[in-house]
């Protein structure tokens, strides 16, 4: 068992992947919580929704961890706000990397990260804070992955890109060596991006073509 408990915020799908490595790494789950009224009381594998975010505040930051079950839901914005909110009143949020997941010796992995089964992060990597590498993605050398970023199941990054903060990359995107992925882009899924992208673009297809900048 792992030196603290932990609890886990948001009672989506992706609450049920966070309950899996959690468990395969030690932790005891105390409860998940949910904003959402109707959902308190249930469980979802095994795991009680004791009630709404306030619920953590009955704990002292050092005598508990805190994961962030939130998915991307209408961009990273949702996720980013609940682990900067709890982070400023003290809770940590230990990185959760998949038993099953290939991470090399070398790579830097910030407070938050989540690497999914089957993911693989090859040597000279950062990982930012409160990004997730879905199960199956892989990422090649001296990448950097921003704060707050989302990598989606099956994606490929060739060396030395940079993606910057809360840029989404959607499932099975392949991303060419040697370019950067500007904040809050967001990739479509499958795509084959061999450009830099600024911030706030939108591209999809093979090859990547911009469709528009978010306002």
């Amino acid at each position: 068992m792992t030196d603290r408990p932990i609890i886990i915020i948001g009672a989506g799908g992706h609450l049920k992947v966070i309950i899996d490595v959690t468990r395969l790494l030690g932790y005891e789950i105390l409860f998940a919580t949910d904003i959402d009224a109707s959902l308190h009381g249930t469980t979802i594998m095994g795991v009680k929704i004791a009630g709404d975010d306030d619920s953590i505040s009955a704990f002292n930051p050092s005598d508990v961890y805190l994961a962030n079950g939130v998915g991307i839901v209408n961009g990273t914005g949702p996720r980013r706000r609940i682990f900067e909110e709890w982070a400023a009143s003290g809770y940590q949020f230990p990185p959760l990397l998949h038993p099953n997941a290939v991470v090399a010796d070398t790579i830097i992995i910030e407070e938050g990260v989540q690497c999914m089964a089957g993911s693989i992060v090859q040597p000279g990597v950062r990982l930012g804070k409160n990004s997730i590498i879905n199960n199956r993605a892989g990422i090649d050398h001296d990448v950097r992955i921003g704060n707050h970023t989302f990598i989606g199941p099956g994606v490929s990054i060739g060396g030395n890109v940079v993606i910057h903060d809360d840029a989404f990359i959607g499932a099975n995107a392949f991303i060419s060596q040697n370019i950067s992925i500007g904040e809050r882009s967001i990739i479509g899924a499958g795509s084959i991006v061999i450009r830099s992208l600024d911030a706030d673009s939108k591209a999809v297809g093979n090859p990547a073509r911009l469709l528009e900048k978010k306002s």
